[in-house]
């Protein structure tokens, strides 16, 4: 089995205020036959200069998803045409998303806390729209769609040297910090 262990360092540029949220992840990458095994994990978030700013509750929620498993099987050993995808680990963000749910609704309450929580619900307990949570911009859809974007640089064995995108008033940029 062949497998990939790097640091990237994922950055949101706030284009309207100049400010940037930097998370590192360490992405493992596992080549099976016809299936690849992503497990992305965050290790330390920088909120910027106004970290202060960012309330405990929306840490605590991102946290919720620092660390994902995502499996892509294929048709072909080339890794061209995906059969199927789903999050391994997504009985796990379940079960930690209840706790975190039950710690939070102690001093957080109010019709839009509970409308942001089915919210929240709904992601997680639906496999697709977990898919489509995990494929968004700013969780990893930027580094799982580096190979269709231009801007994307790679190194001779097709691992990830840099990438970037934007999406209206934000930039994000994905920059390998250390390659194993």
């Amino acid at each position: 089995m062949k497998s990939k262990n790097n640091i990237y360092s994922f950055t949101t540029f706030f284009i309207k205020t100049g400010s940037k949220y930097i998370r590192n992840v360490r992405i493992r990458e596992f080549f099976l036959e016809k299936k690849v095994i992503f497990h992305l994990l965050a290790l330390n978030y920088n909120y910027g200069i106004n970290e202060e700013d960012i309330s405990l509750f929306k840490k605590a929620i991102s946290f919720l998803f620092n660390e994902i498993i995502l499996e892509i099987e294929y048709y072909d050993t080339e890794c061209t045409e995906i059969k199927s995808q789903k999050v391994r680990n997504q009985d796990t963000l379940k079960e930690n998303w209840n706790k975190l749910k039950t710690e939070l609704l102690v001093e957080n309450k109010g019709v839009c806390i509970e409308e942001y929580f089915q919210q929240i619900d709904k992601i997680i307990n639906n496999t697709d729209l977990l898919l489509d949570f995990v494929y968004q911009h700013s969780v990893y859809g930027v580094f799982l769609k580096a190979k269709d974007n231009m801007q994307s640089i790679f190194y001779q064995d097709n691992t990830l040297k840099e990438t970037s995108c934007i999406d209206t008033d934000l930039r994000y940029e994905i920059l390998i910090k250390k390659k194993q």
